[in-house]
C-alpha cells in the first residue's frame, strides 16, 4: 500500500509547510510460524527540508490479522497478540533548514537502531517497558541548534553523535539520563 500527496493544502500551520509526503507499507512473506513484519518507507518534503525513513515493525501473526474485522486490527490486543514487537529503524535521514531574522537553524541527521515494545495491557505500560538502542550522527549543525543537543558528543566542526539507549521508558544519551 502506498499513501501520498503532492501540493498538499492544510489548515494547520504545522502541516502547511509540507510540499509532499509518501508513506509506503509492505509486508514480508510469513515465516514457518506464520509471522510477518510490516515494512515502512517514508519520504516527506517540506519548505524546511526533507525526512526519509526506512524500517520495519513486527513480528505480527498472520492468523490474528486475517481474522480481525475493520479497525479491530489496530487494537492493542491484536497488535500484541503474539508477544513483544520490534520497531526497527534501518535508516533515517533528515535535512533541516530554517531561518528567521536573528538565527539560522540547520542540520543533517542520520540514525539507525531498534526498540522492543513489550506485550502489555495498555499503551503507557508498553511505552514504559520499551527497550532499545539508536545511533545518531549530525552534520552541518548550525550554532543555533547546539543548545538543543544535550549530552551529544562533538566529533568535528559542526558534527555531533549520540548513542541513545531506552530502558524501561527512561532515555539515556551517551550514558546520561534525560529528564
Amino acid at each position: 500500500m502506498v499513501l501520498g500527496a503532492e501540493g498538499l493544502f492544510a489548515f494547520s500551520p504545522m502541516l502547511s509547510n509540507i510540499n509532499s509526503f509518501k508513506f509506503k507499507f509492505d509486508t514480508t512473506v510469513p515465516d514457518a510460524k506464520d509471522k510477518f513484519n510490516l515494512k515502512y518507507n517514508t519520504d516527506i518534503q517540506s519548505n524546511n527540508g526533507q525526512l526519509q525513513t526506512r524500517g520495519f515493525i513486527g513480528p505480527f501473526s498472520y492468523a490474528t490479522f486475517s481474522g480481525a474485522k475493520g479497525l479491530e486490527v489496530l487494537s492493542l490486543n491484536n497488535i500484541f497478540s503474539e508477544g513483544d514487537l520490534t520497531l526497527g529503524l534501518d535508516d533515517l535521514y533528515i535535512n533541516y533548514f530554517y531561518s528567521n531574522i536573528s538565527n539560522k537553524y540547520r542540520f543533517k541527521a542520520n540514525a539507525k537502531g531498534s526498540m522492543v515494545l513489550p506485550c502489555r495491557e495498555d499503551l503507557f505500560s508498553v511505552l514504559f517497558g520499551a527497550q532499545g538502542k539508536f545511533k545518531i550522527k549530525l552534520n552541518d549543525v548550525s550554532d543555533s541548534i547546539v543548545p538543543y543537543l544535550p549530552n551529544f558528543k562533538r566529533t568535528g566542526q559542526g558534527a555531533y553523535k549520540a548513542d541513545i539507549e531506552i530502558k524501561n521508558g527512561r532515555i539515556q544519551v551517551n550514558g546520561l539520563e534525560l529528564y
